[in-house]
């Protein structure tokens, strides 16, 4: 197989395993859009995809939704966007949405990837566009995105992981810096003690009797030295 064909098949797994079963749409669109492919062409009834990519263009043949000669219904907007908003809700299978489509009368649709359009033809030249949101992505879903299928499961677990180690080293440095203010506050309780004993026994020398003088003629000093 070629590179763009790896490629291709390697993001339709992630998308896979990653889209949500509401909404799914733009999860998935995005996955391709980030594995470098820039539009995705359908056929209809013949469930033909052409997809186009910075490593070349690659052509999927999937289910025929009919086989013979068949009349081609009218484009009908209205069904075709009711079509859409079963889709978008989650509610039947893509070859259903499919179906729907085709029998609205689309006999092709065009995904613009990077413009986050997708364009809905008749066979008489008719069209319906749609543009899709950019998908609001966290650090883990555009991690999700890029990993290969079944590491959702354990990334979740690993960030989860790293949330709880970070919230126990927050605490242990909160700890650690509570406990130095602690302590540089009671160092400074005790200079402040110590001098302010100095300073009590210092200030009657110069206004009465010294209380260490006292203390010496009561003979109370006698063993140190003077």
């Amino acid at each position: 197989m070629s590179r763009a064909i790896d490629n291709l098949q390697a993001a339709q797994k992630r998308a896979v395993a990653g889209r949500p079963p509401v909404g799914g749409f733009p999860f998935l669109a995005e996955t391709l859009r980030r594995a470098g492919i820039t539009r995705n062409i359908w056929l209809l009834p013949a469930c033909q995809s052409l997809y186009l990519s910075s490593d070349g263009a690659v052509i999927v043949q999937g289910n025929p939704l009919l086989s013979g000669a068949v009349d081609v219904a009218p484009f009908n907007e209205q069904a075709l966007i009711k079509a859409l908003r079963t889709d978008q809700a989650g509610e039947g299978t893509f070859t259903e949405f499919l179906t729907a489509a085709w029998r609205a009368g689309v006999i092709r649709y065009d995904v613009d990837l990077l413009g986050r359009t997708v364009t809905y033809e008749g066979c008489l030249g008719e069209t319906y566009r749609e543009d899709y949101p950019p998908l609001a992505t966290s650090a883990y879903d555009r991690a999700r995105a890029v990993l290969p299928p079944g590491f959702s499961a354990q990334l979740l677990q690993l960030l989860a992981t790293l949330g709880r180690v970070a919230a126990f080293v927050g605490a242990i440095r909160f700890g650690l810096h509570t406990a130095r203010r602690l302590v540089a506050g009671f160092s400074v309780g005790i200079r402040t003690s110590v001098l302010r004993l100095a300073r009590s026994l210092a200030r009657p020398r110069g206004v009465g009797v010294s209380i260490v003088g006292l203390l010496r003629r009561r003979g109370r000093l006698t063993t140190f030295g003077r």
